[in-house]
């Protein structure tokens, strides 16, 4: 995948290009373009867990738009609550080992998972030593192209009371996109 920001104006021209791969054995990598450096550099897998730009998401929740790795957590269904007018499974992730913990900056993650679409509406962070971090909302979600898709996404740390929300004005599942726009090329060039 790769991201390109056009607001605000402190992060317009910076863009994000992800490769997950299906194979295992082949670990996935990411660059950040950064416009004033006119460069792009690649993402230890190490940093994963690090604030995105100073927003509060991480490099992580950026990859995954947010949804969660399911090989780095083992899961436990907790129960069932409404979260903005729908009836949601509660889940507990925790991290597979502390290695895993620190490179993604969490140490458990509680999910509501909406019962009807599966896909989470509300998610809990904490850190590995235990702390509340942060949580994340999915807002005005939407069926585009036969997907469940976030229109927008809220986070909020809750250690620096700093929101971070990213608005998606135009989704498209369907359209087909060429293979030269996921490089470090295109990443310079900018939004097509």
């Amino acid at each position: 995948s790769i991201l390109f920001f056009d607001a605000p104006a402190n992060v317009q021209g910076t863009s994000l290009l992800t490769w997950n791969y299906d194979d295992a054995s082949r670990e996935d990598a990411q660059w950040l373009y950064l416009p004033a450096l006119r460069k792009s550099r690649r993402i230890a897998l190490s940093d994963r867990g690090r604030a995105f730009l100073g927003t509060a998401l991480s490099f992580e929740d950026m990859k995954n738009e947010t949804h969660v790795s399911l090989a780095d957590y083992r899961w436990e269904s907790v129960g069932e609550e409404e979260v903005d007018g729908h009836r949601c499974i509660v889940v507990d992730a925790t991290p597979v080992d502390a290695e895993t913990a620190r490179a993604l900056g969490y140490g458990r993650l509680r999910l509501r998972v909406d019962a009807t679409i599966w896909m989470p509406r509300f998610i809990e962070y904490w850190e590995p030593g235990g702390a509340p971090l942060k949580t994340v909302r999915l807002r005005d979600v939407e069926l585009v192209d036969g997907i469940w898709s976030a229109r927008r996404i809220e986070a909020e740390n809750l250690q620096t009371g700093h929101r971070t929300v990213l608005r998606f004005e135009e989704i498209d599942h369907g359209s087909g996109v060429p293979e030269e726009l996921f490089t470090e090329a295109a990443m310079r060039r900018g939004a097509p």
